[in-house]
């Protein structure tokens, strides 16, 4: 049995693998998390070993989370077995066995932090006690984590959003009812108040108590592009994360061309946020899924289970079959089927009836299941009646348990089952109200609901509050360093009040280096000569696809001729093609600048920070904001469809199906009377004269308006590249001017240090002691993102 040791800390991202305790060099996981490999762990082992038989005990110390997904991992690999490169290893020869090593949790880490900043407010520090700290702490800590909800017509998107909310909010219909973006903000209040903006977001109207009919009036008021709401998402809390629903509307219902883009940011791979994709049980294949799932497919295969993972597939309405129609098992492996087909692979799909979860969370709120007599029964409202039904056939029909599909992990499941076992210990109540309320329960987590809620609190815990306690420690540590490196230098002064007239020459020394003209002036140069060529060479490639894509979708039309009223139809499919490839381009060139202007501003910090490399104290250079990109949009002004058919329509004559009685020309003639076999009438077809298009001519015509559109963009890139590195360096140069400046108060503070000469004995105790608090500090800092 060989024995293999794995370390992993979610918040460094930092990892240590072992085999018979040495390094597993075959791995590079320079920060890479770890569910970004563990997929592949198995076969690694196999094939390091080279060997398709062996026995692995993997001891894992880590978090609790990270452990269920080592776990879930060999658990699969035993059952499905594994390829190797030397070929395959069958399951019962993967003998994989798991040991979890417990480390501090990140329960333990949150109360830590709070504890660290309290005291860091309340310290000795002045400069650790203002304005701008607290704010970073603030902002690190309240980081708004957005889930996005998309999905096609008909899904239940909007009942899915209320059953998470306990509320009727948002506007369900049959029909597409969502038109404009709504991000709601878990604040933990019993009222939803709401800001309402405009497409160039200007608000225009805000309402302290936002309820359903208000929705409804603005879904339909073509004037309002996005509303925020403030309100409680029940099933967290906001002291733990700050969570976002975002209800988008589909890719065919959006007001805004933004709200596309939007959308398609979210399922792009570079994003993380995580996405609830609803998908109709009884409706699969509707045509808008075709691009959205493609998209999703793309993400899917990099950032490995993590970009997995992001992805909940909730298949809403399966408790709308009748019987002997489908069932719920089959249905479920046909979605699965369904998105294997586009591209995903092994999808979390979670089945759901948000409609009986919203309606007992609603209609059921207060009333009971059980113990009305028939009068009663007689009495209560049709749809109280119908839900109390639901609730006793979600109970009673172990099919309908649809949380028993949810992929949960071990601890999830553990905690649904535990759930499930009060329920049913409150259902067992002779209480009827207790009854009741346990038959309540049991029937939410029945519904699956209770699954995707726990799933997204899941991800939350996993990968957003680890980064956010990153982000704090980094807001913690920055500040720390440079108050440490200052009272050092203080101390070391102090130490040495031989040395006070060397010292003071030593800090006049720097303080005219840092005024000196002719650095400064090599210093702006540098700034200087950045320039965007570089940027404008990375996107050039951007515009070269969509032109072979553009060129695809006209070859594509070779051999095809349409009719004119094929046009309409053809039209609209070619203008659904150019928005999304316009929605493409415009998200490419987002990642691609915002990348390269990082990139620069990094270079730009590194050339100051080497202009400070001859002074003694290193001063921490403040972020630069950048205003975020604000990318040129509009809409595509397509040429006129029917001025493109006219310009090019040809004439032709073609059979029409039908036929018509004439007399048989065989029979005509001098001879024809001899020709006794052929009949006096035959049916002949008819013809007629249409006017049609060549299809590769037609999609040439169309796409010479799209391709002019894109140089424009191309060339109104560029421009914005020019005047964004422009505005960067201005506001450089005067970040630059107000570092200088409080370096130089710096060392005049440390020059009247270093003249001091009264109480000196006082002074260094303080100072000391000081140091002493610092050191403190930064330890249990650090002790952060320690395992």
């Amino acid at each position: 049995m060989k024995k293999v040791y794995i370390k992993y800390n979610p918040y460094k991202v930092e990892t240590e693998v072992m085999l018979e305790g040495k390094e597993l060099k075959v791995l590079d996981l320079t920060d890479k998390r770890l569910q970004e490999w563990i997929e592949d762990f198995p076969r690694i082992l196999f094939e390091e070993c080279n060997t398709l038989e062996e026995e692995f005990e993997i001891t894992f110390k880590g978090t609790s989370l990270d452990y269920e997904d080592v776990e879930f991992v060999v658990e699969n690999a035993r059952r499905e077995g594994i390829e190797t490169e030397n070929g395959k290893v069958f399951p019962e020869n993967v003998r994989m066995h798991v040991i979890h090593e417990a480390v501090q949790e990140l329960g333990d880490k949150e109360k830590a932090i709070e504890e660290i900043f309290y005291d860091i407010q309340n310290g000795p520090f002045q400069e650790l006690n203002d304005k701008s700290l607290k704010h970073s702490f603030e902002m690190a800590l309240s980081e708004k984590f957005p889930v996005n909800v998309i999905a096609t017509m008909s899904a239940g998107k909007s009942t899915l959003i209320n059953a998470l909310l306990r509320k009727k909010l948002m506007p369900a219909k049959q029909e597409a009812c969502t038109a404009i973006v709504t991000e709601i903000t878990d604040k933990d209040k019993d009222i939803f108040e709401a800001s309402i903006f405009d497409k160039n977001n200007i608000r225009i109207e805000s309402n302290p108590n936002l309820k359903l009919e208000d929705m409804e009036r603005f879904n339909s008021d073509s004037s309002v592009s996005r509303i925020e709401i403030n309100g409680d998402i029940p099933f967290v809390s906001s002291d733990d994360t700050s969570l976002v629903l975002v209800d988008t509307p589909g890719p065919n219902n959006s007001r805004d061309a933004e709200h596309q883009r939007m959308t398609m940011r979210n399922l792009n791979e570079t994003s993380k946020t995580l996405v609830l994709y609803v998908l109709n049980a009884t409706q699969l294949a509707v045509n808008d899924d075709s691009n959205l799932l493609e998209m999703v497919a793309d993400s899917m295969k990099v950032g490995g289970k993590q970009s997995k993972d992001r992805y909940i597939f909730v298949v809403n309405k399966l408790d709308n079959f009748r019987k002997g129609e489908d069932d719920v098992e089959s249905s479920i492996e046909k979605v699965k089927k369904y998105l294997e087909d586009k591209g995903i692979k092994n999808p979390n799909v979670y089945p759901a009836s948000a409609l009986t979860a919203l309606d007992i969370r609603t209609i059921l709120k207060n009333h009971r299941v059980v113990g009305y007599s028939e009068d009663e029964l007689d009495e209560l409202d049709d749809n109280v009646r119908d839900v109390i039904n639901k609730v006793k056939k979600m109970n009673k029909n172990i099919e309908f348990h649809l949380e028993k599909y949810a992929p949960a992990t071990p601890s999830m499941r553990n905690k649904l089952n535990k759930q499930i076992e009060e329920a049913k210990e409150l259902s067992s109540s002779e209480d009827k109200e207790e009854k009741s309320e346990g038959m309540k329960r049991e029937a939410l987590i029945h519904s699956g609901i209770v699954s995707i809620e726990e799933a997204i609190k899941l991800y939350v815990e996993k990968y957003s509050k680890t980064a956010k306690i990153k982000n704090i420690y980094e807001t913690f540590h920055s500040r720390l360093e440079s108050a440490k490196s200052f009272e050092n230098v203080k101390q070391e002064i102090l130490s040495n009040r031989e040395k006070q007239a060397e010292i003071t020459k030593a800090i006049d020394e720097i303080q005219n280096k840092l005024k000196d003209a002719e650095g400064g002036k090599k210093f702006l140069e540098e700034v200087e000569s950045l320039n965007g060529n570089e940027i404008k060479e990375s996107i050039r490639p951007i515009f070269e696809n969509v032109q072979q894509e553009i060129q695809k979708i006209i070859y594509g039309q070779q051999g095809q001729e349409f009719r004119d009223y094929q046009i309409e139809s053809k039209t609209n499919e070619f203008e659904t093609k150019t928005k999304n490839l316009d929605n493409k381009v415009q998200i490419k060139l987002e990642e691609t600048v915002e990348q390269k202007v990082k990139n620069m501003y990094d270079k730009l910090v590194k050339s100051y920070k080497d202009k400070l490399k001859s002074l003694s104290e290193d001063i921490k250079i403040a972020n630069i904001e950048i205003d975020p990109l604000d990318f040129i949009s509009g809409d595509i002004d397509s040429m006129n469809a029917n001025l493109i058919f006219e310009s090019i329509a040809e004439e032709k004559s073609v059979a029409t199906g039908r036929t018509k009685t004439v007399k048989n020309q065989k029979k005509s003639g001098f001879f024809g009377w001899i020709k006794f076999w052929e009949p006096s009438y035959v049916e002949e077809e008819i013809y007629e004269e249409i006017r049609y298009v060549k299809g590769e001519e037609f999609a040439k015509r169309y796409f010479s308006s799209p391709i002019n559109h894109f140089f424009e963009i191309s060339e109104e890139t560029e421009k914005y590249i020019d005047d964004t590195i422009t505005k960067i360096k201005r506001n450089f140069r005067k970040e630059a001017d107000k570092l200088d400046s409080k370096l130089n108060e710096k060392l005049e503070e440390l020059k009247g240090f270093a003249s001091e000469n009264n109480n000196l004995e006082n002074i260094i105790n303080e100072n000391n002691s000081k140091l002493a608090w610092l050191e403190n500090i930064q330890n249990r800092v650090n002790g952060i993102l320690e395992i």
